[in-house]
C-alpha cells in the first residue's frame, strides 16, 4: 500500500512564514549594527592617516600647520597633506553612499588652525583638527556630516579620534557657543568659575579679537559674574555682559572674543573685562593693540 503524505496546511505554512519574518527582524539590525561599526573603525583610520600626513606636511610649515591665520582657501590644507597621503580611499568616507567625487574628501579641517604651531594649541586633546564633513573646510556646525548613526568622527589636534554622540558634548564652532570641545578659538585664555562669582585664571593684558573660554567647573549651571571698565558703547561683537549668552552648564564652555569698547566720540578706549569678584581675574584689552590673527592666550601681569 502506497502512502501519500499529505500536503502542508495554511496554518503550518503560515508558522513558518511567520518564524522567518522574526528571524529576519531580530538579524537585520544585528547586520547593520555591525556594517555600521566597521564602517566607525575606517573613518577613525583614515582620519587618522589623514593627521599623520598632516604632521609630515608640518616639516615643511616650520612645524606649522598648512597655510597662514585667516586662510579659507580649502585647497590649501588638502594640498599638502595629498602630498604625504595620495590614497584616495583614504579621504572618503565609507558611511557616504552618495559620494562619486574622486578629486576631493569627505573629511573637513579646521581653518582655525591654518598657520598654528601645535605647541601653541591651548588644549590639543580638545580642539577639533578633522571631522566628517559636507565641505572641505570646518566653519560652522551646519557643515559637520553626522553620517554614523546620527554622529560623526572627529580627530583631534593630539591625534586621538573619538566618536561625536548626536545629543552629546558639543563643539564651540562660534564666539558664544557652548560645549566641551573647540573648533574656535583654538588659542584662547581658559577662566575657570567654581560659581558664579568665583573666578581663577591668569590675569594679563591681551589684543583685540583673543579669545576667552568660560568654564564651570561646578556642579550646576550659573551665570558668571562679569564686569566691563572702559568706554561708554559696546562693542558690535564678541563679548558683551548682558547681551551675549554666558550661561553655563556644569563642566561646560562659552568661548568668546575680546573687543574694545568705545567712547561717546566713537574712538576705541583701553577695555578691561573683570571676571568674578571673590576671587577675580582681570584682562586688558589695549585699544591700540594689533587684532589678533589667532586667538592668543593673555600676557601675564606682574605685580
Amino acid at each position: 500500500m502506497i502512502r501519500t503524505r499529505a500536503a502542508f496546511s495554511l496554518i503550518e505554512i503560515l508558522v513558518v512564514v511567520a518564524a522567518i519574518a522574526v528571524l529576519v527582524a531580530v538579524l537585520l539590525p544585528m547586520l547593520s549594527k555591525s556594517r555600521e561599526q566597521n564602517c566607525q573603525f575606517s573613518c577613525n583610520s583614515n582620519q587618522q592617516q589623514i593627521y599623520q600626513a598632516l604632521l609630515s606636511a608640518q616639516q615643511d610649515q616650520r612645524e606649522r600647520w598648512p597655510g597662514q591665520p585667516g586662510m579659507r582657501d580649502a585647497q590649501v590644507w588638502l594640498q599638502h597633506a595629498k602630498t604625504y597621503a595620495p590614497t584616495d580611499t583614504m579621504w572618503r568616507c565609507p558611511s557616504n553612499l552618495a559620494s562619486t567625487r574622486s578629486d576631493a574628501t569627505d573629511y573637513g579641517f579646521n581653518p582655525q588652525l591654518y598657520g598654528v604651531a601645535k605647541g601653541e594649541l591651548t588644549a590639543p586633546a580638545h580642539t577639533v583638527l578633522l571631522a566628517d564633513a559636507h565641505t572641505p573646510l570646518l566653519r560652522t556646525a551646519g557643515e559637520v556630516a553626522q553620517r554614523h548613526a546620527g554622529g560623526y568622527i572627529a580627530c583631534f589636534a593630539d591625534g586621538h579620534c573619538t566618536y561625536m554622540a548626536a545629543g552629546g558634548a558639543q563643539v564651540i564652532f562660534a564666539d558664544g557657543d557652548a560645549g566641551h570641545y573647540f573648533a574656535f578659538g583654538v588659542r584662547h585664555t581658559p577662566i575657570t568659575f567654581t560659581g558664579e562669582a568665583a573666578a581663577t585664571g591668569a590675569s594679563g593684558v591681551c589684543r583685540e579679537g583673543s579669545v576667552v573660554a568660560l568654564v564651570n567647573s561646578g556642579p550646576h549651571s550659573i551665570t558668571p559674574t562679569i564686569t566691563v571698565q572702559g568706554g561708554v558703547n559696546a562693542p558690535a561683537a564678541g563679548l558683551i555682559p548682558g547681551v551675549s549668552p554666558t550661561i553655563l552648564a556644569a563642566g561646560q564652555s562659552r568661548a568668546f572674543t575680546l573687543r574694545c569698547r568705545t567712547a561717546a566720540n566713537g574712538v576705541k578706549v583701553d577695555t578691561t573685562y573683570i571676571f568674578g569678584e571673590h576671587p577675580a581675574v582681570s584682562l586688558s584689552v589695549p585699544a591700540h593693540s594689533t587684532p589678533a590673527e589667532a586667538a592668543e592666550p593673555a600676557v601675564p601681569t606682574t605685580d
